[in-house]
């Protein structure tokens, strides 16, 4: 009977096999491509994270130890966590820190694994790890801050790790991004790129390939395009396993941004090369009362390290925090020594 069976279709009816094996392999081809861009944690718990050296350095929940930007202001009742992006490190956030400072808010940013003064030995696994690291950092600064007001500052990548981070987290108070990446396609398709992808898909998701960035593109601060020219080559090494969760991450966040029920604040250069400006319109009919859509007609990618910044914060961002996050009452928080 089995035998029967089997031969009704490759015998008698030669389509069946040649329709069922197609749907068998798109059905593979589906699941390979769910399982590489899979967002999840990748790491284990061994401990909660903590503020070490000093308050130099976070230890996350897997020992992993991150350095940290941290300038505290006596008056502050508001501390804004910098979350870097692609190109990024904590430092970017520094420029942003002057104005902050005068402001009476105090700033800590840091940078992600692997990335800056960090160690370089962790190996890229999952973006879900670096959203819970985010998620470790908010938890760290509100236990040892907690009359102060956290509110998560996200450019670019760092944008969309926030608004997983934020959503359903009554520790943050308020969310700003700025220049969410909505380009669907960052690589320049070639056909040595198409059978690495290919390679990469069949066998190994950490296979490596290149992406092209140009930073003249990313900024019009000439000190930070030497910065990020000293950090970064043009031609970047991006996994597959990276470049499926990083077009993932992006396009899911702005569901996820359109639900928080934070107060959210987003910020849009209109240069901005890896925006699409289509998708933006489309984005924007999601945004809700809670969020405050503002763009700019100037301004590249790395906004926070635009000559435009400071006008910015001036007129956008302190009158926004203002508003919503009622920095002007409330008692004085000092630092609570740990």
């Amino acid at each position: 009977m089995p035998w029967n069976f089997l031969n009704f279709f490759i015998k008698d009816n030669g389509l069946y096999s040649i329709i069922i094996g197609i749907v068998i392999l798109l059905v593979l081809i589906v699941w390979r491509k769910i399982t590489i861009s899979k967002i999840k944690d990748s790491v284990v718990c061994q401990q909660a994270a903590e503020l070490r050296d000093r308050d130099k350095l976070i230890i996350l929940r897997d020992l992993y130890e991150v350095k940290i930007f941290k300038q505290m202001v006596d008056k502050s009742k508001v501390i804004i966590i910098g979350v870097h992006g692609l190109q990024g490190q904590k430092e970017d956030f520094k420029l942003l820190s002057a104005f902050c400072k005068k402001s009476q808010l105090s700033l800590i940013s840091y940078d992600r694994r692997g990335i800056g003064k960090n160690a370089c030995f962790s190996k890229f696994k999952s973006l879900g790890t670096d959203i819970n690291d985010l998620k470790d950092v908010i938890n760290v600064v509100k236990t040892k801050y907690p009359n102060q007001k956290i509110v998560v500052f996200g450019e670019s990548l760092g944008a969309a790790i926030a608004s997983y981070a934020v959503k359903n987290n009554p520790q943050v108070e308020a969310l700003i991004i700025s220049n969410l990446v909505t380009k669907r396609n960052l690589a320049q398709y070639s056909l040595s790129f198409v059978f690495r992808y290919g390679f990469a898909f069949l066998f190994n998701s950490k296979i490596e390939m290149p992406i092209f960035i140009d930073n003249q593109d990313i900024s019009s601060s000439k000190a930070h395009i030497t910065n990020m020219n000293q950090r970064y080559n043009v031609r970047q090494n991006w996994s597959l396993r990276f470049f499926l969760q990083f077009k993932k991450i992006n396009k899911n966040s702005i569901n996820i941004i359109s639900n928080l029920k934070q107060q959210t604040l987003i910020l849009q250069s209109a240069d901005d090369v890896f925006s699409d400006f289509h998708q933006l319109k489309i984005n924007h009919k999601y945004w809700k009362s809670q969020h405050n859509y503002v763009f700019l007609f100037e301004g590249k990618h790395a906004l926070i390290n635009e000559p435009s910044i400071k006008a910015l914060f001036d007129k956008e961002i302190m009158p926004w925090m203002a508003k919503n996050i009622n920095i002007q009452k409330g008692p004085t928080n000092n630092e609570i020594n740990p």
